[in-house]
């Protein structure tokens, strides 16, 4: 808690100023997205505009954009791309799949991302897909 606390405090034990456009109540989870995946002011901007937009869905969205975070090797370009899928109306449209498992997924090929119908979970966790037979 006490360093989730330090990352929304600037030097001098000032409490970090809020994030600008910012939806009543929301501030506090915000400013720690932005401070656990070191998101800048202008990635934190666009994201705010589309999911402003998106207000019936503001939560969900920012939980579901934590965990896609989670695992990337830089999460601010990942970003770029939800934010993008969000103003293309293609963002979480997988949430809907199928319960089937996508073969292409489990070949390693599925080049459809978000947008497969079928599933790429098993159980509600996401799996990993085959590389090829081990040596």
């Amino acid at each position: 808690l006490q360093q989730q606390q330090a990352h929304m405090m600037y030097a001098g034990g000032m409490p970090a100023p809020p994030i600008a456009g910012t939806p009543p109540g929301k501030e506090e989870a915000l400013a720690k997205f932005k401070a656990q995946f070191n998101l800048d002011d202008r990635i934190m901007g666009e994201l705010l505009e589309v999911l402003n937009h998106r207000l019936e869905t503001f939560d969900h969205d920012l939980q579901q954009l934590h965990g896609v975070l989670l695992s990337a090797r830089h999460p601010p370009g990942l970003l770029s791309v939800k934010i993008r899928e969000m103003r293309n109306g293609t963002f979480g449209a997988g949430q809907f799949r199928s319960q089937e498992l996508c073969g292409d997924f489990m070949k390693g090929v599925c080049t459809r991302g978000d947008t497969c119908k079928y599933s790429h979970e098993r159980g509600g966790m996401p799996i990993l897909p085959s590389l090829g037979a081990a040596p």
